[in-house]
């Protein structure tokens, strides 16, 4: 595989853009963006949450191991199986609901879309990282986007289910008789 120094050095920055180390700064100023939108701002969070429990358990199910060369080429910097790719599922399930924030946003249509943009960009070159760093196969990366879009749109339809109900629901108490 073809490598340059500045590659490796781009890529092991932008892999970070998958992580906690990343995703909870990220997270914090969603928060404070939205705190008006509290019950979006919980099922964010718990939305979060769940990807964990979704990779470590996809993880453990499977157990694929991790291309040889990665772990031969240096010290082991994951002691988790391969499929699917971690960092490429929470960040297409986070950035995504991120996505589905800004449909509400009360923001520019061009700031918008550049944002939007911007954050699959990120998504995309998270799972190209995952390649060129040589910490998973093709698969686990298509994976991981295949568990985080699927994910982020099992939540987002039970988001809006929530929200027409609620939209629904009368505003005054139901005062049926019974006999």
């Amino acid at each position: 595989m073809w490598r340059s120094p500045f590659l490796d050095w781009m890529f092991r920055r932008v892999t970070k853009a998958g992580t906690a180390k990343v995703l909870v700064p990220v997270g914090i100023v969603v928060l404070l963006w939205q705190r008006t939108q509290r019950r979006m701002l919980w099922f964010l969070g718990l939305c979060s949450l769940g990807v964990i429990v979704l990779e470590r358990s996809a993880k453990l199910m499977i157990a694929r191991p991790r291309p040889i060369h990665y772990l031969a080429s240096g010290p082991l910097l994951h002691s988790s199986h391969g499929f699917p790719s971690g960092h490429v599922l929470a960040a297409t399930a986070f950035y995504g609901m991120v996505v589905i924030l800004l449909q509400k946003a009360s923001i520019p249509r061009g700031q918008r879309r550049a944002i939007i943009g911007f954050l699959m960009f990120v998504t995309l070159l998270v799972g190209v990282s995952r390649l060129y760093l040589g910490a998973h196969w093709l698969s686990d990366v298509v994976g991981g986007y295949a568990l985080g879009g699927g994910y982020c749109a099992l939540a987002t339809a039970v988001y809006l289910r929530g929200e027409r109900r609620l939209a629904a629901s009368p505003t005054q108490p139901h005062t049926e008789y019974v006999r």
